[in-house]
């Protein structure tokens, strides 16, 4: 079977100060610069049918269920009802040194 595969990579940096970093559970330990941005590499395939699948990694720690709403709900408004939550995967490469926050979850210590 023959696929037709499309491919990008954004990059997804966060605020590069002041911010507390992803997996670390010590607010007081801030980024200070940026030694290496943070990117996310995304691969759309077709197949003859016309069925989509997507597969996007990003340099993000952990992916939780709050980025693939958002990730869901951009490209449904984008591509309508090609890529949607069903044929959408997301992974991350694991980092620590991005920024935390994103997860809509509390860290209380």
């Amino acid at each position: 079977m023959l696929f037709k595969v499309g491919i990008g990579m954004y990059d997804c940096t966060g605020p590069v100060a002041e911010q507390t970093m992803m997996g670390y559970a010590d607010s007081k330990q801030k980024t200070l610069g940026i030694a290496d941005r943070q990117w996310v590499r995304a691969f759309v395939f077709q197949d003859k049918n016309n069925n989509y699948a997507c597969l996007a990694i990003a340099d993000i720690c952990m992916v939780f269920q709050a980025v693939k709403n958002e990730v869901v709900k951009r490209l449904l408004k984008k591509f309508g009802g090609v890529l949607k939550t069903d044929n959408i995967m997301l992974s991350a490469t694991h980092t620590h040194s991005g920024p935390g926050g994103f997860l809509f979850i509390l860290l209380l210590i």
